[in-house]
């Protein structure tokens, strides 16, 4: 009995070579992927920065922008760029706004924005 790609025995054998480089990737290609996720996150730092101020802090904490921004430093590990950047974020996130100086304490960055 053929397979659906003319394999014995009625084993499909399609993809078989790309089956095995799946998860595969060149040092290159992992080191461009981490630089394009630096860059996205740094940049999404900057723009919480550029639109917070008094009258969209509230509405920014409430959909969770405080959780985003540590959740994205946890995931950048020692990363000084990226504690910066997301300090400068907290820090305006929280002018003005007590209930995101109280998320950003009980998150484990009260040093941060203090």
């Amino acid at each position: 009995m053929a397979g659906v790609n003319g394999g014995v025995g009625g084993a499909d054998t399609v993809g078989v070579g790309h089956l095995a480089s799946v998860g595969k990737q060149s040092p290159e290609t992992s080191r461009q992927r981490e630089s394009a996720r630096l860059a996205l996150a740094l940049s999404c730092f900057r723009f919480v920065a550029a639109v917070a101020s008094e009258k969209t802090n509230r509405k920014l904490g409430a959909d969770g922008a405080m959780d985003r921004l540590v959740a994205t430093v946890h995931a950048f590990p020692g990363n000084e760029l990226v504690e910066v950047a997301a300090g400068a974020a907290m820090k305006a996130l929280v002018r003005g706004n007590e209930q995101n100086m109280r998320m950003a304490f009980s998150l484990g960055k009260g040093d941060v924005v203090w």
